[in-house]
């Protein structure tokens, strides 16, 4: 473990500190609109042909059509594909599936969607290519529950259920509504004004709670049972706010100096640690926990 001496950080240092200055973060960030589109893998079963003691309307059923590990495969890339994604880019307040992407991150954005497309179309390929034979062992599971026009009869058409695609975006107030009415588009813009300041507040809000819940969690696992061993220490505890730490610079967008302020000692804490010196060392368990515990009066 290095030997950086901590400057130490109290909760009047964090609460007095200049507050965040209004701002738009449509100057730092770019919209970002992610559709995956993938074939459904469940269908109703009708509750007659269920025999129940309860009311059929109290109750809902519905089976797998197809145990594939090709499918499970496409599902598991995009999960972690989206994971990445929410690593650098901030949910906005549209709809689901539309991120805010800081402006110096869309290069890398851009050039992991389009690997990871690459791969998609591998896996839809193999899923395609077991697609029969999934369908085949379906039917010999399902038994009386199997119903040939659940299942698509070509591969064309089950790669038409598959998508991945993207597309960069930017939300403004329509310039014709000027023509029509001076006072109108003035209305929007304002309005348009109040909604992104509500999403600033938000992703400031958003990276504040993330940065507490696993500062909150690192305390919890480091602090020592009472007369017992030390808690079980995952390795994916050190990782993901290691990978919050070293994302933070890119993702605040909204100029948050008084979160910057503990993200900066936080990294001097962690400062050459890993999961491995925190099981197996005493001191270095000891030294991370007490900076912690005072980085959680921060935040609290």
């Amino acid at each position: 473990m290095a030997t950086t001496t901590i400057t130490p950080i109290t909760p009047a240092d964090y609460a007095n500190g200049a507050p965040p200055a209004a701002m738009n973060i449509t100057e730092k960030t770019c919209c970002l609109s992610l559709s995956l589109g993938q074939l459904g893998n469940h269908k109703k079963i009708p509750t007659s042909s269920i025999e129940v003691d309860s009311d059929p309307d109290m109750i809902g059923v519905s089976k797998k059509l197809l145990d594939s590990k090709q499918l499970a495969a496409i599902v598991k890339h995009r999960s972690e594909t989206k994971a990445w994604l929410m690593n650098l880019a901030l949910p906005s307040m549209f709809r689901s599936g539309i991120y805010l992407v800081p402006i110096p991150a869309i290069e890398k954005v851009e050039a992991k969607l389009n690997d990871a497309k690459t791969t998609d179309d591998h896996l839809v390929d193999n899923f395609i290519a077991a697609y029969d034979e999934c369908r085949a062992v379906a039917e010999s599971r399902l038994k009386a529950n199997y119903n040939p026009t659940d299942y698509l009869a070509s591969a064309k058409a089950v790669r038409a259920e598959f998508s991945f695609e993207w597309a960069w975006i930017s939300f403004s107030t329509p310039g014709k509504l000027k023509e029509i009415s001076h006072g109108f588009f003035k209305a929007e813009q304002e309005k348009a004004a109040a909604k992104w300041a509500q999403a600033t507040e938000e992703v400031r809000l958003l990276l504040r709670t993330n940065l507490k819940d696993m500062v909150d969690h690192m305390c919890e696992r480091l602090a020592p049972e009472d007369g017992g061993p030390p808690k079980r220490f995952q390795s994916t505890t050190v990782t993901k706010i290691q990978e919050f730490l070293e994302n933070f610079k890119l993702r605040d967008v909204t100029d948050d100096g008084q979160l910057d302020q503990i993200v900066g000692h936080c990294k001097a804490i962690l400062n050459g640690v890993d999961a491995e010196s925190l099981r197996k060392d005493e001191n270095v368990r000891t030294y991370v926990s007490r900076g912690f515990g005072l980085v959680k009066q921060c935040l609290e």
